[in-house]
């Protein structure tokens, strides 16, 4: 419809905030930096060199905001490296750490983040029909691969011709066709088996899109991460399985509904009208916390949760590895940039991004996990059938990164005041 309506914008300006040094100047740490979101005075670029030099320098402060949350200090981040493959990771999944933290909820997080299925529970490497099957339901149009491998090229390894398939020509064709896609195979699990990391995996391209019309303000861009295709094949593959094994087992909070097998928006809108309804009829008070989280995705720590639910310790090394040591680059109208950030100790950079094929199911098991910590915390709201017979308990429940905790006093008779009620409010909030 932007198209039609020809309000398609182009990135040929940029507003950042006045207080922000020149391009050529050195900068020590993000701290130095005034921060877009409480910005009062701007200044609009239009420079090209220098648009892509403040996008470049904005996308390392945007992927480092989960600097500070304590998987990222110490001493956390010393004993839980990013694959969590140390002893130390090992001790959190068994629920053997011994470190006692005074971050509020923090220990029942380490216990949230013990494993709930046997480790290495799903098997490391790709088989053939996942691999083909992925290859078939992407849509050709998407973009991907950097490395310009584009996904088409993928595609027409499993093209099937209309000609006679007596021709020899053809054989010869089709057996070519079954020995590259073995080869292609063999690679990714070559990299499962040794934990190596292919150099094209490692250049990730960061595409700008605006969230508002006409809104040129640096802080109001969407970063879209375009991966290389094999590489986002092998996390859209891994993470489904783990996902439908997670969800067969009954492992994952029931609160969280998008991404989840069978979920909808519509359930989780049926639900919350149907709280209020009996809420009205009943003439009880309910309180309704309605949570954003921002940038979910971008914030994202690449740590235990995965191998929580049974995702293979070799599959977490490879995602983790190519993160660690990503080279990210900018695409703008002029063209891929040349420059590059990527993880430093002064600039870290987390974050799967908008774009990985895995991100929707890696934060719905974190949602999940701190789901399950707020449940144990939180007094949540009780629903009981007139005669008593069934009871419904409801602390938070969430679609992707939109969540709403609810809070009420149901008793037969009676209710606790409302300055109590929202004290219990406030304090699941």
């Amino acid at each position: 419809m932007r198209r039609q309506n020809g309000a398609n914008q182009r990135l040929d300006r940029l507003e950042i905030p006045a207080s922000w040094s020149p391009p050529d100047s050195e900068i020590d740490s993000i701290t130095s930096l005034e921060d877009p979101k409480t910005c009062d005075n701007w200044q609009l670029i239009t420079v090209p060199s220098e648009i892509e030099y403040y996008l470049l320098l904005r996308n390392r402060l945007h992927f480092g905001q989960a600097q500070g949350t304590p998987f990222t200090v110490s001493p956390f981040a010393m004993d839980n490296d990013w694959a969590a493959t140390s002893s130390s990771s090992n001790e959190f999944l068994n629920g053997t750490y011994a470190l006692q933290v005074d971050v509020p909820q923090c220990q029942a997080l380490l216990a949230a983040c013990q494993a709930a299925t046997d480790l290495d529970l799903l098997p490391a490497e790709l088989d053939l029909k996942d691999f083909t099957g992925k290859l078939q339901a992407w849509k050709e149009s998407t973009t991907t691969s950097p490395s310009g491998r584009h996904l088409g090229q993928y595609k027409a390894l499993l093209s099937q011709s209309t000609y006679d398939p007596d021709i020899d020509e053809l054989k010869v064709f089709v057996e070519k066709q079954s020995e590259m896609v073995q080869l292609l195979l063999y690679l990714i699990n070559y990299c499962l088996g040794t934990g190596h990391v292919l150099e094209r995996w490692k250049t990730i391209v960061d595409v700008m899109i605006f969230k508002d019309d006409g809104v040129y303000r640096i802080h109001r861009l969407r970063v879209i991460h375009i991966y290389e295709a094999g590489f986002n094949l092998l996390l859209a593959v891994k993470w489904r399985q783990l996902l439908h094994s997670a969800d067969e087992a009954g492992i994952v909070n029931e609160g969280q509904f998008g991404g989840c097998p069978g979920c909808e928006a519509q359930s989780l809108t049926l639900l919350k009208e149907l709280k209020k309804d009996l809420a009205y009829l009943t003439r009880r008070t309910l309180f309704n916390f309605d949570n954003d989280a921002s940038s979910c995705y971008d914030r994202i720590i690449v740590s235990l949760i995965n191998r929580k639910y049974g995702l293979h310790r070799r599959v977490v090394l490879v995602h983790a590895t190519t993160l660690e040591k990503a080279r990210y680059r900018l695409c703008t109208a002029i063209g891929v940039s040349n420059t590059e950030y990527s993880h430093h100790i002064q600039f870290p950079i987390y974050g799967t991004g908008q774009g990985s094929s895995n991100s929707p199911c890696v934060w719905l098991f974190i949602s999940a996990a701190l789901f399950d910590v707020r449940n144990q915390a939180s007094h949540g709201a009780t629903f009981t059938s007139p005669d008593g017979s069934d009871t419904v308990r409801i602390t938070m429940v969430g679609f992707v990164d939109d969540s709403t905790g609810s809070c009420n006093d149901f008793q037969p008779q009676t209710q606790a005041s409302l300055h109590e009620l929202s004290l219990r409010m406030q304090n699941d909030a």
